[in-house]
């Protein structure tokens, strides 16, 4: 009789732990999905963004490449290659760097921010101070926490929020197109 039991408990040990091991497994592959759906998206809305940005002439120089960058983890994986592939913005080639450190950064154009380095965000925004960096990143309140550009998700679409003034600050231009299909903040 004891041991019916206990293998009637083995068998529903067993049982549990194979429905939370197909649960964890089917749950992250589809985390995995949508993550990777909505970075390829990001990586076309980054693309986009040098066609309704321009930089002073001091800093973009049309005989080197153009510079979007990374920094901290790379959610993006291979879709920004891929999207950027023969892109040119003003004549120059666009070239994407992925970074771990801010020092790394100063040839940046355009900075995406990884929610990986959201505790650095003073440091990082006192490092690039005063240089024309476009900053985008989607960490939740980005603007207010200092950034330009927040990527955002409202009814299960990614949308576009922007300090036009921090981003005139440091010489850069935003086109009226932009800043009637993003939303703006005012400080």
């Amino acid at each position: 009789m004891c041991l019916h039991i206990h293998k009637k408990w083995q068998f529903s040990l067993l049982l549990r732990i194979s429905f939370l091991t197909i649960c964890l497994l089917t749950t992250n592959v589809f985390a995995v999905k949508v993550t990777a759906s909505e970075y390829k998206i990001k990586g076309v809305f980054l693309l986009n963004l040098t066609k309704f940005i321009t930089w002073p002439s001091e800093v973009f120089d049309p005989q080197k490449n153009f510079n979007i960058c990374i920094l901290g983890r790379n959610y993006f994986k291979t879709h920004l290659e891929f999207v950027t592939k023969n892109e040119k913005v003003q004549g120059s080639r666009i070239e994407i760097y992925y970074f771990n450190y801010i020092y790394q950064v100063g040839q940046c154009h355009i900075l995406f921010i990884s929610a990986s380095e959201e505790d650095r965000l003073s440091d990082i925004f006192q490092w690039i101070e005063d240089r024309a960096i476009l900053t985008v990143s989607d960490i939740e309140q980005f603007i207010e926490k200092g950034g330009m550009v927040e990527f955002f998700s409202r009814r299960k679409k990614i949308r576009l929020a922007i300090d036009a003034e921090r981003v005139k600050k440091v010489d850069l231009h935003v086109s009226a197109t932009l800043l009637k299909i993003a939303r703006t903040s005012s400080r």
